[in-house]
This record gives structure tokens, sequence and C-alpha cells, in this order.
């Protein structure tokens, strides 16, 4: 299945009212791949065009996202799969997760310069098995 990015997306008006808009429930760069499966499931295509260029000003900036930002991506990347593969395949993303949430916070946790990430990696537990 082919996405584009929701900085670069063209969408005829009709094809929007017609598929709804981004669905809330998703942050930070699902909600465009879930649109465009939506897309493509009603049997429109996403079409490239690798000629365009698209400059995205502060993209820097949205690498330092907040906690509540962090915290509401994790819960969304299970929401995704859940919506789209089942509530077995939303199990597993919740497993790759954590097993990836908990080696950070081990690798964070004995350093004290560290101590707030290895918060968020705690947390980011507990909104991946709360979603």
């Amino acid at each position: 299945m082919d996405w584009a990015s929701g900085a670069a997306l063209l969408v005829p008006r009709a094809l929007w009212l017609e598929l709804g808009g981004l669905d809330e429930n998703l942050l930070l760069s699902l909600e465009e791949v879930d649109w465009c499966r939506r897309a493509a499931r009603a049997g429109h295509r996403v079409r490239l065009v690798p000629a365009a260029r698209i400059t995205q000003p502060g993209r820097e900036a949205a690498r330092d996202t907040s906690d509540g930002a962090y915290l509401h991506h994790l819960r969304s990347r299970v929401y995704y799969f859940r919506k789209h593969h089942g509530a077995a395949t939303a199990l597993a993303a919740r497993a790759i997760l954590s097993a990836g949430l908990l080696l950070r916070w081990v690798g964070a946790a004995p350093r004290p310069a560290r101590a707030s990430r290895a918060r968020d990696y705690a947390a980011g537990l507990g909104a991946v098995w709360a979603s």
C-alpha cells in the first residue's frame, strides 16, 4: 500500500468528504497512513510525484514532542494495528513496543542525567497497555 506524508497530501474535496477526514485517534505520522489505506480500500490510488518537493518549516522542533504527544503516539500505534489488523496484531504491537521501551528504560535508568527519559519510557509502557 502506498501512502504520502500528510505535509504533501493533495486530495480532491469530494474524495475527502467521501472518506472523511483524518482519524483523530491517530497522531504523529500515522493519520496519513490510515487515510491512504482507507482510500485504497475504497478503490482509489495514491499517486506519487517524484519531482515534487515539499519544504516543512519547523520540522526540527517537531522532534521535541511533549510527554503527552509521545504517549499519544504510542497509543496511536496500537490503535492503528487494532483498527486495520485486529486484536491479535495489536497485542503483538504492544509486545514489540514494550520490549523496545523496556530496553530503553534499562539503558537510561542507571544514568542520573537520563532519569527523565527513564520516566518517559516507564510511562510509555503504561500507555501501550492502557490503549
